[in-house]
């Protein structure tokens, strides 16, 4: 399988001095296409500054990080735009949609922004949506779906785009059990679809569904087992 995300060495501090906070230090991370990996560990640990790091949001103080052949360091603002707009998609614990659009209108913003066409935008937005098995609530406006629905909409906007890598961050936090099932299953099927998923979960039976697992603690990242 061909690698999709290359990380080394990655280290990312915050202030200076005594009160310098140590969010990430010496990790190293590498996920192949249709692979999930799963990066657990205690609130604080750093998971979610590294998922930052590897999803372009963030800049590393030391370290490389290749995702996509695009070495991040090397791209320059609109690069790093590009990036984040047309090679990952993300997926949050809040599901961020726009209350008053409807599902499938929420799928085609991103879609929108890349420049495709309105017609070409929607008819990918309602594929996303029955991927996610939410054809049935495509007219729907967010705020009529329930909380597991939202989450399943956002998933199928993130999915939209077509990403390369795909980053969710505690995607269950908000969830019922039986609805976080579903999501973890979902997320499962995106990666048997060629897509790398990184996902960083506080929920110990995601671990179920990885083909690696990675603790993280103290800002250290290491591979579970």
């Amino acid at each position: 399988m061909t690698d999709v995300v290359v990380a080394q060495g990655l280290s990312r501090s915050y202030g200076s001095g005594a009160a310098a906070v140590h969010a990430v230090r010496e990790a190293e991370l590498r996920l192949a296409e249709g692979e999930l990996a799963v990066l657990s560990g205690p609130s604080g640990s750093g998971k979610t500054t590294l998922l930052s790091l590897v999803g372009g949001l963030d800049t590393p103080d030391t370290g490389t990080i290749t995702v996509a052949g695009l070495e991040l360091a090397r791209l320059d603002r609109d690069g790093r735009e590009r990036f984040r707009r047309d090679v990952t998609g993300w997926v949050f614990q809040a599901a961020g949609l726009l209350p008053i659009l409807s599902s499938v209108e929420n799928v085609m913003l991103p879609l929108l922004t890349q420049g495709r066409r309105e017609l070409e935008a929607r008819a990918a937005a309602l594929d996303a949506l029955a991927t996610v098995g939410l054809s049935e609530r495509a007219e729907h406006r967010a705020q009529e779906l329930s909380g597991g629905e939202q989450q399943r909409v956002s998933l199928a906007r993130a999915l939209a785009k077509g990403p390369r890598l795909l980053i969710a961050d505690e995607p269950t936090g908000e969830l019922d059990s039986e609805t976080a099932l579903v999501v973890m299953q979902l997320l499962r099927g995106v990666a048997a679809g060629g897509t790398a998923v990184l996902v960083a979960t506080h929920d110990a039976a995601f671990r179920d569904f990885a083909d690696q697992v990675l603790l993280m603690e103290d800002g250290r990242c290491r591979r579970a087992g």
